[in-house]
């Protein structure tokens, strides 16, 4: 996350750069099928839908089910491990954690084969139901994931749903093109530096479905491009440009 001064747009230095509109256009031709699953036990299993690395090839399904139908909690996870859409594959069920944390080996993507370590999701009950973040190791180097809503203040996290069809689809790709997303709630002010928060990351599809880096991922000296565009009280239109350095 990186710590802003009053940025309206910002170009990154660091690594390509990619519109939202055109990986959710990507994002959006990817079919949204499960091949076979288990019997679940809860009347309303959650999906979502994990894709992995720069071409969008590799898709993991996550489908959260009960140990007993009449309990409230989802302490069961299955997950597409090996990403052939079978979820009745051995090594593919797995229990919470404690109490909202479920804990997957590490990732092998067949495609890439690139190995990705600390695969996990977790997720906490709310009144009107649960959110969900994930994330990996990516790599085995920087911590990646999310689950990120693009309005924090009139969203809360990712929230897996009852189909396929409406599933989120979050995409686990630390490799970039990346993009931005904002991270306050509050309007601007002048003079306070902590006012805009920015993520570095990926878009996915539906509501709450940003990923990003969640550790550092500016190398030494490499820092953002932003551009302020404002109207001052007199109606006038301005700009003004400047470097992004610091990070929090």
């Amino acid at each position: 996350m990186v710590r802003v001064l009053l940025p309206v747009v910002c170009v990154m230095t660091f690594a390509s750069w990619a519109s939202a509109s055109d990986i959710q256009e990507q994002l959006s031709r990817i079919e949204r099928r499960v091949g076979k699953q288990p019997k679940y036990v809860a009347d309303q299993p959650l999906f979502g839908l994990v894709v992995f690395g720069p071409k969008m090839q590799t898709k993991v399904w996550i489908v959260l089910d009960k140990t007993v139908r009449s309990q409230t909690k989802y302490d069961i996870a299955y997950v597409d491990m090996n990403a052939n859409g079978d979820l009745t594959d051995e090594g593919e069920l797995f229990k919470a954690t404690g109490d909202s944390v479920f804990k997957f080996p590490d990732f092998a993507d067949p495609v890439t084969v690139d190995k990705h370590t600390e695969f996990g999701l977790r997720f906490a009950q709310q009144p009107d139901g649960y959110q969900m973040m994930v994330s990996v190791q990516w790599k085995g180097k920087r911590k990646f994931g999310g689950g990120y809503t693009a309005n924090p203040d009139e969203e809360t996290y990712s929230r897996f749903t009852g189909s396929p069809d409406s599933a989120p689809v979050l995409w686990l790709n630390g490799d970039g093109p990346f993009t931005f997303q904002r991270w306050y709630t509050e309007p601007l002010r002048i003079g306070r530096e902590t006012d805009v928060k920015l993520f570095i990351g990926v878009p996915g599809i539906g509501t709450s479905t940003f990923c990003a880096f969640q550790v550092h991922a500016l190398p030494e000296g490499e820092g953002i491009q932003g551009i302020l565009r404002y109207t001052t009280k007199s109606g006038e239109q301005r700009q003004h440009s400047f470097s992004l350095m610091n990070k929090c």
